[in-house]
């Protein structure tokens, strides 16, 4: 990365790194942060809490081996955090089932699917300031949940979901 000059050129104001062993993920953000590096075993992200400071939308995903947690925040909070916390209790794969990232073309998604006995669930997360696309002909036959917290848009097989925004779709068994 260091000697990507392609990287490097084409940068946005701010810069989120994150590392595992076995993976790096790069964010390009649309602030200035001040430097900081953290090494531990959760993700720091509240530097990243001031992009959603405002009227927005903004949604939060705090992951852990145990559970996923989805917050979304404006207006009404608490209506909205009580609102989302019974939707994702009705979500099967949410509460007890395995995690398989995905590794998407698109690197201002990130994503996963969520997959136990009764359910298998796409997570999508548009993490930039920006509508991104998605192609879903590599997820054939995905049906939204119907969660009405979100706003998203299907044109054929691509995907639109707006700044900060997210997709959760039920995906048929192989």
């Amino acid at each position: 990365m260091l000697e990507d000059d392609r990287f490097w050129r084409y940068q946005s104001h701010g810069l989120a790194l994150f590392f595992t062993p076995d993976r790096m993920q790069v964010y390009r953000l649309p602030l200035e942060f001040e430097s900081l590096v953290v090494v531990g075993d959760r993700v720091h992200l509240k530097p990243l809490l001031s992009l959603f400071f405002g009227d927005r939308y903004f949604y939060l995903l705090a992951l852990s081996q145990n559970q996923v947690r989805f917050f979304q925040a404006t207006g009404s909070l608490l209506h909205k955090y009580r609102r989302l916390i019974h939707w994702r209790q009705q979500q099967p794969a949410l509460n007890w089932g395995s995690l398989q990232l995905l590794n998407l073309a698109e690197e201002r998604l990130v994503g996963f699917i969520r997959d136990c006995d009764d359910q298998r669930l796409l997570c999508l997360f548009n993490l930039s300031p920006e509508t991104v696309y998605q192609d879903m002909t590599c997820f054939p036959k995905c049906v939204p949940t119907g969660e009405t917290g979100f706003s998203d848009r299907t044109y054929h097989d691509t995907l639109e979901i707006p700044p900060f925004g997210v997709f959760f779709g039920n995906l048929q068994r192989p």
